[in-house]
């Protein structure tokens, strides 16, 4: 594999990348990275994509356009928080394939009006820029937005049914916290989290209308059911 994985070709010119790290970013910030103050391709890169921030960005500087995350290559796994983007790396093995048997799962039991998508990204717009955008490992969305004649390379919030996190390591504050109380903010009425350590287990969260918060995790270790978005079941002894 070669290790330059910042190497051209990008989706659009490399040019457009650079201006707009030196537009978004002070000049002084611009040479922590690098002392000539020139980015070559592996500071853009880092700079772009990497969560960078800078005390001199405004308001209204706040936020990515479509046409921004377009410049990210597609292999680039990322999340925007309060207009913040951050990378991650991919997955370990045994969580892809706990995704897998997952997906294999859900779409066996999907009535024809869902379908199950992994990691699929929910974007919130602020004044024209995406300010906040998540891709849970799986979710549960009306068929009718996947279809080729609808084109949406994105969700809204109250278009999903279902959102599904498996734990790993490095997301365990993330995943049973923040995204948690993100979700519930969204107004996303089930949430699951799946955990793989000691033991296989399922949280399951449903969203209370009169509070507006999920109510408090019923754990699941053997066999999770449910009626809601469809009958479903989820037998955990399957996933080990």
């Amino acid at each position: 594999m070669d290790d330059d994985w910042t190497s051209e070709p990008y989706p659009v010119p490399i040019e457009r990348m650079r201006d707009r790290v030196y537009q978004r970013f002070s000049t002084d910030t611009v040479r922590n990275l690098n002392p000539s103050g020139e980015l070559d391709t592996v500071h853009l890169m880092t700079a772009a994509i990497s969560g960078l921030t800078d005390p001199h960005l405004e308001d209204d500087e706040i936020g990515w356009t479509d046409e921004e995350l377009d410049m990210i290559p597609e292999e680039i796994r990322y999340e925007i928080e309060d207009g913040i983007l951050t990378v991650s790396p991919r997955p370990a093995l045994w969580h892809q394939k706990f995704e897998a048997k997952l997906i294999t799962l859900l779409d066996a039991q999907c009535r024809e009006e869902w379908t199950s998508l992994p990691e699929a990204e929910i974007r919130i717009y602020e004044s024209g820029k995406i300010t906040q955008s998540r891709s849970p490992d799986l979710m549960v969305v009306p068929t009718k937005i996947t279809t080729p004649e609808a084109d949406r390379n994105w969700v809204h919030p109250h278009e999903i049914a279902l959102a599904l996190e498996i734990v790993s390591p490095s997301s365990r504050i993330g995943d049973r916290i923040t995204k948690s109380a993100i979700y519930a903010e969204w107004k996303i009425p089930f949430y699951l989290r799946l955990e793989s350590k000691p033991t296989v287990a399922l949280y399951e969260y449903r969203l209370d209308p009169e509070t507006g918060q999920y109510r408090t995790p019923v754990q699941h270790t053997s066999e999770f059911t449910t009626d809601v978005p469809f009958p479903l079941r989820i037998d955990l002894s399957m996933l080990g």
